[in-house]
């Protein structure tokens, strides 16, 4: 089976990254109103550049060269050296290899930075195929699907798993299953409003899905279509009527 993974908050935290390029986008005048985990929860929540400055003390009007600017330094190489892997990703990776088929799917505008960063973190062995597009275009959604489809290990049965509504949409463009991650740049509100068909606090939850999914299941669960996992995680696409109200745990982020 395939697994087209995002990159940016499902395998990495960016969070520092995208603190840092906050900080030299906006300078130093007036002074900074919030601090790493304030500003990260407003990208959490999908708040715009206007709305971020305005609780940073900036005025929303600075929005236009702020982006230019965020532009610029977001993918910087001393910038991406921020970037972490979650702890436990390289092996779960590692895991899941001879069994699936693992593409790395990314926007990404610096493709020679993506590719110095992937193998100086020891992340693209991991890989049977990296795809990268640009982030410019104004629905994502349908650029990565454009990638999914031009993979050559794109099949019915692969799943999408990505932490922001471009993942999920692109998923279900490519009529294919999607797995929104809770750990990355969205909120868990703003992932259920897409509908993925399970949600998962880190790719180690992901890893409990995979072995249910593929362990035979009791008649019961076959009949009703919305069989629960052994650890008590739902399935988000729910009969109509119902609501999730469980997230499969994991075990990549902090272990």
């Amino acid at each position: 089976m395939t697994l087209f993974l995002d990159l940016d908050g499902p395998i990495l935290d960016v969070s520092r990254r995208y603190y840092r390029a906050h900080q030299l986008c906006r300078g130093a005048d007036p002074p900074a109103k919030l601090g790493p985990a304030e500003f990260w929860e407003l990208k959490r929540a999908r708040a715009t550049m206007g709305e971020v400055l305005a609780r940073d003390g900036v005025s929303p009007g600075e929005a236009p060269d702020y982006a230019a600017r965020w532009r610029e330094l977001i993918e910087a190489p001393a910038h991406l050296l921020l970037d972490q892997p979650w702890p436990g990703v390289h092996a779960l990776l590692a895991a899941w290899r001879p069994l699936h088929q693992l593409v790395l799917v990314t926007l990404r505008q610096r493709p020679e930075a993506l590719r110095d960063q992937l193998h100086r973190l020891q992340l693209a062995p991991l890989f049977h195929e990296i795809l990268q597009a640009s982030p410019e275009h104004p629905e994502g959604w349908r650029e990565k699907e454009r990638l999914l489809r031009g993979s050559p290990r794109f099949a019915a049965g692969a799943w999408v798993i990505g932490d922001t509504e471009i993942d999920i949409r692109a998923g279900k463009l490519a009529g294919l299953r999607t797995v929104g991650v809770l750990n990355g740049i969205r909120r868990r509100g703003l992932l259920e409003a897409e509908n993925p068909d399970y949600l998962v606090e880190d790719l180690g939850g992901l890893s409990q899905v995979l072995e249910w999914t593929a362990a035979p299941q009791p008649e019961t669960a076959a009949r009703n279509g919305n069989g629960v996992p052994p650890s008590g995680g739902l399935r988000t696409r729910t009969p109509e009527g119902e609501s999730p109200d469980q997230v499969l745990p994991g075990h990549s982020q902090g272990g």
